[in-house]
């Protein structure tokens, strides 16, 4: 079934230079994957009613949860038996079509399962469908068409990723959502200042900057203090 669903998606790839280009562009572009999430949450968070304590930590708790997310995805894929990917797998070469253009050593040498981005789009997604029905579809869309989908198609995860990714995404934001709203609220429902609310806005700045850009930097960071004390 995982071939199957291979051949049938990435089956288009290295036909049509417009089309592997539009996908490559779109798979790898920040804009398209992490900046729409982000933007919707701030959009919702400027529409609350600033005594609406719930809606507020609700918006915040998915944030986090999304951040949790994908550390948990890296885990799982640093701990679960190591997958190869499609575009990496010689028992894989006569099924996959390389796109035009795709650097072959994109990603070598991790684990394809399970897809991290799908990991955290989802829980981004299902833990706004918690609470906000209308968003909440249009990130569940945009995880699977934008996100997810062109990955299968670039020949960078197996279809079985996508959907461990996005189970264990969806079943962490049911979990998380619910425990970190009923924590939160009471803290954002007290007066801390100006100076206390500057910083809390800061950092969800910076949160939602690590969340648009899939914590790019943060690895680098992190790799480079494995780099000098290791």
């Amino acid at each position: 079934m995982d071939e199957f669903l291979l051949s049938a998606i990435n089956g288009f790839a290295g036909k049509s230079d417009f089309w592997d280009s539009a996908i490559l562009f779109v798979s790898a572009s920040y804009f398209f994957k992490g900046l729409i999430p982000v933007t919707l949450l701030w959009f919702l968070w400027f529409l609350t009613d600033r005594e609406d304590n719930k809606r507020r930590a609700q918006i915040i708790a998915t944030g986090l949860t999304s951040c949790v997310a994908i550390f948990v995805g890296i885990a799982l894929a640093l701990s679960l038996p190591k997958k190869l990917r499609p575009i990496h797998d010689p028992d894989a070469v006569n099924i996959v079509n390389i796109p035009i253009d795709m650097p072959t050593r994109a990603l070598e040498g991790m684990s394809s399962m399970p897809s991290d981005h799908a990991v955290m789009f989802f829980s981004l997604a299902v833990g706004t469908l918690m609470w906000n029905r209308t968003v909440g579809s249009l990130l569940l869309i945009q995880a699977f068409l934008i996100v997810s989908l062109p990955r299968v198609y670039l020949g960078l995860h197996w279809p079985a990723d996508i959907v461990v990714g996005a189970i264990a995404g969806s079943l962490g934001a049911f979990l998380l959502v619910p425990l970190l709203t009923k924590a939160i609220e009471p803290i954002i429902a007290k007066d801390h200042g100006r100076v206390l609310a500057a910083f809390g806005m800061t950092f969800g700045f910076l949160v939602t900057f690590q969340i648009a850009s899939m914590f790019e930097s943060a690895r680098a960071l992190a790799g480079a203090f494995l780099a000098i004390f290791t």
